[in-house]
């Protein structure tokens, strides 16, 4: 058997105050660093990687101007000539494209039909509820539908949790009256079980409530956000308003004891660390929160988040030009 290797990288896009190519910019971060990009190049790919300059080791300069169509022409050429030019089997996974920018579905859109001939994988997720016509928007993409679970194959993931008790019947019917088949929302059923039970081994051994509580998995999810101590909970409604990625330059603004917070909300499993990357484990559990503010109160945080980012990139406002917009 021959042994193949290939490696991945991962991009996102948000739901708000994200910039143009935001999720582009996170997928060629890494690569950067394998293929040493010239001068020109860098200084292009430095609109998407801000932080290119560090990660380098060196000065990289702006690029020269030009007119918006072919500046925006010559990122686009950029960024294939670093994808494309994979020497390594490579996979790029983009999460939540619904959210996308027009200007990266621009890129996605033009990159398809070269990966034929690549060594690119391109894997992309949407919701259909948020946006049903994008795969119209993409020709030439293969669509994998994820329909919700059926009763057995929530029997089959419950029992990978909890065991042989994960099949019980009545544990199933549950499961599948709370989570209506969405893999997350049955994970959190489980969860919010184990914590009403005292561990994962005594869910279902003894007898189930008939339901969960009020309102269902909007209570899981307010539970679980409440796991994060009353003193952070104002740090974590800036950085839900802040954006599912959580920024560390503007975190450490927003509040002192960065490192702790993170910590609790690591500890509540409120927030995650994927790819060396801080962000929400799930976007549910921000839109949770978000929801749960009213608009003077997200109004005031927009504000908060604004000033600062002011802070926090003083010296390169140009570059946060498009989330300070957002957020003012």
């Amino acid at each position: 058997f021959r042994r193949v290797l290939f490696r991945s990288v991962r991009g996102q896009a948000v739901s708000g105050g994200g910039t143009a190519y935001c999720e582009w910019g996170q997928a060629l971060r890494p690569l950067c660093l394998r293929m040493q990009p010239s001068s020109l190049e860098a200084s292009v790919l430095k609109t998407l990687v801000p932080d290119l300059p560090e990660l380098l080791q060196d000065v990289v300069a702006d690029p020269p101007e030009l007119e918006p169509g072919a500046t925006q022409e010559r990122l686009i050429t950029t960024a294939f000539s670093l994808l494309l030019e994979q020497e390594v089997p490579t996979v790029v996974i983009l999460e939540d494209v619904h959210w996308s920018s027009p200007e990266s579905l621009t890129l996605l859109r033009r990159l398809l039909p070269q990966l034929q001939n690549s060594k690119l994988l391109l894997v992309a997720s949407y919701r259909n509820d948020e946006s049903a016509s994008l795969p119209a928007q993409l020709p030439g993409i293969s669509l994998l539908n994820l329909v919700r679970l059926s009763s057995e194959q929530v029997a089959q993931l419950s029992a990978s949790m909890l065991g042989s008790t994960g099949r019980g019947p009545e544990l199933v019917a549950l499961l599948e009256k709370e989570s209506e088949g969405n893999t997350y929302f049955l994970i959190e059923t489980v969860r919010a079980l184990a914590e009403e039970a005292g561990g994962l081994q005594s869910v279902g051994r003894e007898e189930l409530p008939q339901t969960l509580p009020a309102h269902g998995i909007q209570a899981i999810l307010s539970r679980r956000l409440q796991r994060v101590p009353p003193s952070w909970q104002r740090l974590l409604q800036l950085t839900a308003v802040a954006g599912r990625q959580v920024d560390l330059r503007l975190l450490s603004e927003l509040g002192s004891g960065s490192e702790e917070f993170l910590r609790e909300c690591a500890n509540a499993a409120v927030l995650e660390v994927v790819e060396q990357q801080w962000r929400f484990s799930h976007d549910k559990l921000r839109e949770a929160l978000l929801s749960s503010l009213s608009a003077a109160e997200q109004r005031a945080l927009h504000e908060q988040v604004a000033a600062a980012l002011e802070r926090a990139y003083g010296g390169e406002l140009e570059q946060q030009a498009v989330r300070l917009a957002f957020h003012y």
